[in-house]
């Protein structure tokens, strides 16, 4: 299996107050992985056509990210090089994922195999899978999958039937779950933490006039700071806001409309032995209240910020 190689300049658009902004990161990634699946498949994305010459995307309906936890998105900053490594697999012929490894060049060599690493290895890098259907916009604003025709699939290695996107987004379907949140860990709130998030079609839609998948991220990072900061409020003010990202996976069940209003539902999890806290959320169009995207992370509080002479200093990764 090849693994393709990519390095990005990290730079303001990247960033937030807390280092990387995981929805804009995660915007970088996608389209990282998205050129891998080009160079797999022989062609740019933007010419995927499919039987009847409609345009066809592959389209992100699942996500998962993970972070070692001296490692994570508030360790990287302005001017950092960071080194991508992507290996793109199929899932039949209207399916496929990417396997995104990123770091430090001087953590992630250039000709490194992580098909090679041990389960140790891999999770000492940051790493995001991205789980995609081949899928073609109708006139309504929804999704069709549709298979592409005239590409050059064959030499990609599988995905496994357990690995799937189909297998998370049944998962998320019927029990509203997806595994990151321990099931002995109480939650905190039996109603539901409500946030409001209203579609803007300037800023949430992308070329194929749909809402990009990296919008509901904004709408799940000011949902769970909000519910964060609601009773019982476990954390100081300043560590809710410098709030660290360990684990996460979405699952996209549904499209908005560019002018819908949404509202996530939080609920918080945690053990008594543990300073971590599990946010499990739902995303639904305020009116028909139809589900369109369920997420569970793990997040741990941020440390105190560092001042030397005034200026607060950023907490680089171990190096």
């Amino acid at each position: 299996m090849a693994w393709h190689k990519y390095e990005v300049k990290v730079g303001l658009p990247h960033t937030s107050y807390r280092g990387l902004s995981e929805s804009r990161w995660l915007m970088t990634a996608g389209q990282i992985y998205w050129d891998a699946l080009s160079e797999e498949l022989g062609k740019p994305i933007s010419r995927l056509r499919g039987a009847q010459n409609e345009t066809v995307y592959a389209t992100i309906v699942f996500i998962e990210e993970s972070f070692p936890e001296n490692r994570g998105l508030w360790a990287f900053g302005l001017d950092d090089t960071v080194r991508f490594l992507v290996s793109v697999r199929s899932g039949g012929p209207l399916a496929c994922d990417g396997r995104v490894v990123w770091d430090s060049p001087e953590q992630l060599q250039e000709f490194e195999n992580p098909d090679a690493w041990g389960q140790e290895k891999y999770s000492a890098h940051p790493w995001i899978r991205f789980g995609s259907f081949f899928a073609s916009p109708t006139s309504l604003g929804s999704l069709q999958l549709t298979r592409p025709v005239a590409v050059e699939a064959g030499q990609m290695d599988k995905i496994p039937f357990e690995e799937q996107p189909t297998q998370h987004l049944r998962r998320a379907q019927q029990v509203k779950k997806l595994e990151i949140i321990p099931d002995d860990w109480k939650c905190l709130n039996p109603q539901a933490l409500k946030a409001e998030y209203a579609m803007d079609p300037d800023r949430d839609t992308n070329a194929a006039g749909i809402v990009y998948f990296a919008s509901y991220v904004f709408c799940l990072e000011a949902a769970e700071r909000q519910a964060l900061e609601r009773q019982p409020q476990r954390w100081k003010q300043e560590a809710i806001h410098h709030r660290r990202l360990i684990k996460r996976r979405i699952a996209y069940l549904g499209s908005a409309r560019p002018t819908d209003q949404l509202s996530t539902e939080v609920f918080r999890f945690t053990h008594p032995s543990e300073n971590r806290e599990g946010l499990r959320s739902c995303i639904r169009k305020q009116e028909s209240q139809e589900l369109l995207c369920v997420s569970e992370a793990l997040v741990t509080p941020g440390p105190e910020p560092i001042f030397i002479h005034g200026e607060r200093i950023r907490q680089k990764a171990e190096r």
